[in-house]
């Protein structure tokens, strides 16, 4: 209608003279070229806008078996990443620029040690590219699996609890078209928070929306400790508001492997031989961990040994075991959460190299 509108108002400027059929044909030329400028500008801005979206993968870093998570937010990457044997998280930082993904690699000490650089399709199930030292003396190649999109899932229950739910979607399973038992595991565990916090909620009579202790808040994250094939091992943490001076927040990891009939989630005792002493030595190695750390309560002696009851959060990696103590547990509030690694080598002549260990320890998975 409009391109209709210009075309009658130029054949009647034609019969108003040369100069006035001439004017408005410019002006509407020069309408048209302005419009398209503007969509062109548009389109590649929206091109640009690519995510913000977090992706676990794993593989081979060289001859190094390594687990990453990287976010990308337009062209900006940020993340970590650890060797399996080792397991300290080393920082990521770079872009993401013409499709292509350039990071430093960056340790506690701030010092980069390293760059690593690759084309990546984001949605492709690989990435691969080469990895320098921060001297350029040495190169690798990587070759990375997309393990999991870290999804994030926000929303409003009642119209006063705000949720938040992070968790991985595996991708394997998804990129075949597949149903997989173990994502349907990781859904019902991160879910199963909201559900609770819902009803403790509607058993509260007091409706007060004006008041800021009438409205709750929940956040449940798990993300990817170790990946493989054969074991998953995720670390999570929920924490809730229902009103007070601050909220709580507990550890709530979890491993699971496969089953005849799904996943089956690993406890403590499948790790060990029985009557290997593993109850002792893993209660002395935690408290003298803790007590170097400087948690207060430890330090001060008002905990003194640590049962084997508390030792049931935990992820396994071919680092060791990883046991996590919530806050008020071996210290203040303000302490926060404390997290124990023991080696596998502490655990020498007790691990049941047959169980999920198994597949996790060096020398038993052939690593």
């Amino acid at each position: 209608m409009k391109t209709l509108a210009l075309t009658r108002s130029c054949w009647f400027r034609r019969r108003q003279g040369r100069w006035g059929r001439l004017s408005l044909c410019r002006e509407a030329a020069l309408t048209l070229v302005a419009a398209l400028v503007v969509a062109v500008a548009l389109t590649a801005a929206s091109a640009a806008a690519y995510g913000p979206v977090t992706l676990h993968y794993y593989g081979k870093l060289g001859p190094h078996r390594v687990q990453m998570e990287i976010t990308i937010d337009e062209e900006k990457v940020t993340g970590t990443y650890w060797h399996d044997s080792v397991g300290r998280k080393l920082l990521l930082e770079g872009t993401f620029k013409a499709r292509t993904v350039d990071m430093a690699e960056i340790n506690e000490s701030g010092e980069v040690t390293g760059r690593w650089r690759g084309g990546l399709n984001p949605i492709a199930g690989w990435w691969e590219g080469t990895w320098t030292s921060a001297d350029g003396q040495q190169t690798l190649e990587f070759d990375l699996q997309l393990v999991a999109e870290i999804a994030r899932t926000s929303e409003k229950r009642l119209g006063c609890v705000d949720v938040e739910v992070i968790r991985p979607v595996l991708m394997p399973a998804l990129l075949t078209g597949k149903v997989d038992p173990a994502q349907r595991w990781i859904d019902s565990v991160a879910f199963l928070p909201v559900d609770a916090i819902v009803i403790e909620r509607l058993a509260e009579p007091t409706f007060e929306p004006e008041m800021p202790w009438s409205n709750y808040y929940l956040s449940v994250e798990y993300r990817i400790a170790h990946f493989s094939p054969r074991l998953l091992s995720v670390e999570g943490t929920i924490y809730s508001y229902t009103g007070g001076a601050h909220g709580s927040y507990v550890a709530v990891p979890y491993t699971i492997v496969p089953g005849p009939s799904g996943p089956v989630e690993v406890q403590l005792e499948d790790v060990f031989l029985p009557g290997s002493g593993w109850e002792e030595k893993l209660a002395d190695y935690v408290i003298g961990d803790l007590r170097e750390q400087g948690a207060a309560w430890v330090v001060t002696g008002e905990v003194t040994e640590v049962a084997v009851e508390s030792l049931h959060r935990f992820t396994l990696s071919p680092a060791g075991i990883r046991f996590y103590f919530d806050p008020y547990e071996m210290g203040p509030w303000v302490e926060g959460m404390y997290t124990v690694d023991v080696p596998w080598t502490e655990l020498a002549g007790m691990v049941n190299l047959d169980g999920p260990a198994g597949t996790v320890v060096p020398q038993a998975s052939g690593e």
